[in-house]
């Protein structure tokens, strides 16, 4: 397996769990080899503390190449995702705490708040609860990943997806961000103003903050 790969997922595994973006053995990472392999966390595993040997090569019919153990419970939506997406190259799926606060509730996120939030959550997509590790989740997160790179799942947590490591992560704490201040306004007296659907739409035509996403329509 790609040794740097891997040590650039231990390094995201740190920073989720040390951002308290998950919490003890909830969530999982991949990174996509090639076009028909990934590498993904092995089931079980603590984000924070992953060793060489917690990662497993798979090819995106499920086949386990490389590695001991078992692959996370969630490799196949992971599998889904890079079979709709051949533009993502990075999966995270974690459990952030005021994000899945919000994936419990019926609370629905702006984006139009501030730059990054405009940018990063110009589109979030909910998927409706179904057990972790079934077809019947990964085939609604497929349904849903071709219209957004944020996904909403409902009492269960989020996943973010991107072309690079970084992007996903700037998105995921974009998300949490976004949802603590939800959180935070509804036990005080702040009231939150967003920027108006006539800026938003011009700051993101002009892509004044950098090239606009492009999704297919989630109106069907």
């Amino acid at each position: 397996m790609d040794k740097t790969i891997i040590s650039q997922l231990q390094a995201a595994g740190k920073y989720i769990f040390d951002s308290q973006l998950t919490w003890g053995t909830s969530g999982n990472l991949s990174c996509r080899l090639a076009v028909d392999h990934l590498i993904i966390t092995a089931s079980g595993t603590c984000l924070g503390k992953l060793g060489d040997a917690d990662f497993l090569e798979c090819d995106l019919h499920g086949n386990v190449i490389e590695g001991s153990g078992k692959p996370s419970v969630e490799l196949p939506f992971h599998r889904e995702i890079y079979l709709a997406r051949p533009d993502v190259n990075v999966i995270l799926h974690t459990s952030p705490f005021y994000a899945t606060l919000i994936a419990c509730s019926e609370i629905t996120i702006p984006n139009n708040l501030f730059i990054e939030c405009m940018y990063y959550l110009e589109r979030v997509e909910w998927v409706p609860y179904a057990h972790p590790g079934s077809q019947e989740l990964a085939s609604m997160i497929r349904n849903q990943i071709t219209h957004s790179n944020v996904l909403m799942l409902r009492n269960h947590g989020v996943v973010v997806v991107d072309e690079s490591l970084g992007e996903a992560l700037a998105a995921l704490n974009i998300l949490n961000i976004v949802c603590k201040m939800l959180v935070e306004t509804r036990r005080s007296e702040i009231i939150l103003k967003g920027i108006s659907p006539e800026q938003v739409q011009s700051f993101l035509e002009k892509e004044i903050y950098r090239p606009r996403r492009r999704f297919e329509s989630g109106d069907d």
